[in-house]
């Protein structure tokens, strides 16, 4: 999965900031089928990639603690190939410190979800949801 987007700091002030954003996310996924008899060489095996592309708006803030180095980032997106369920989102906050000016540490949540709907006959194809915790470093210039 890649994202491309671009931001626009829609309020920013010393405790908060929002970014309204605006881009691009493709996704490429490869599904697997291996099938073998135990203890003989026949077998089948089958792999399919289904890639799509996602247009993409969301908000991207930051509301610092109490005027401290920690603050809470928040971070939200939600996007379509086009027609009823072809799409796609993220999600995700959790708390993060400014160690300087130059360097941020965070503990987030993130879950992405989409669903990929097969050619002209518009089934599903394949739907998901990937959660979990990540542990980000940011390099401010």
């Amino acid at each position: 999965m890649f994202n491309f987007v671009g931001t626009y700091t829609a309020f920013n002030n010393q405790d908060a900031y929002v970014d309204a954003l605006l881009g691009v996310r493709w996704i490429s996924l490869t599904t697997t089928l291996d099938l073998r008899v135990a203890g003989t060489p026949y077998g089948v095996s089958a792999s399919s990639a289904t890639p799509a592309t996602y247009g993409v708006v969301g908000v991207n803030s930051r509301y610092r603690i109490m005027g401290s180095n920690w603050y809470v980032p928040l971070y939200a997106d939600v996007g379509t190939a086009g027609g009823p369920n072809h799409m796609t989102w993220q999600a995700s906050t959790g708390v993060g410190v400014a160690l300087t000016k130059m360097v941020d540490l965070s503990l987030t949540y993130r879950a992405i979800g989409f669903e990929i709907k097969s050619g002209n006959n518009d089934t599903t194809l394949l739907k998901g949801l990937f959660h979990g915790p990540q542990v980000m470093a940011t390099f401010n210039f």
